[in-house]
């Protein structure tokens, strides 16, 4: 009787205990997922997946963003720039269509 008992008791410690844990984690979970969608950031929930609470966050958000934002720029610059080019040989060979390459310059 003594060990059923026992046992019994050391099964709802350790289930109580998951039980918490859980709810915590799942309430951490939510708290970030709302800050994300709050902040508009859903696009980048990827970098944060390994976050597991909001002090975390605030400690990685800036250098993970960082990273993203510098090549989003970088793509954006080669994408202008081969925009240019295009507008460039488009107005070149316009010019040689017209008989005025000379004032390409």
């Amino acid at each position: 009787m003594d060990l059923r008992f026992l046992l019994t008791f050391l099964f709802c410690s350790v289930s109580w205990i998951f039980f918490w844990e859980v709810r915590w984690k799942k309430g951490k979970e939510n708290q970030i997922e709302e800050w994300i969608q709050g902040h508009g950031l859903s696009e980048f929930k990827y970098l944060f997946e390994d976050v597991q609470t909001l002090e975390e966050l605030s400690l990685s958000i800036l250098t993970r963003l960082e990273d993203v934002v510098r090549e989003k720029r970088r793509w954006r610059d080669i994408a202008e720039a081969h925009i240019q080019l295009l507008r460039d040989f488009a107005f070149q060979e316009w010019l040689c269509s017209q008989s005025l390459e000379h004032y390409y310059h």
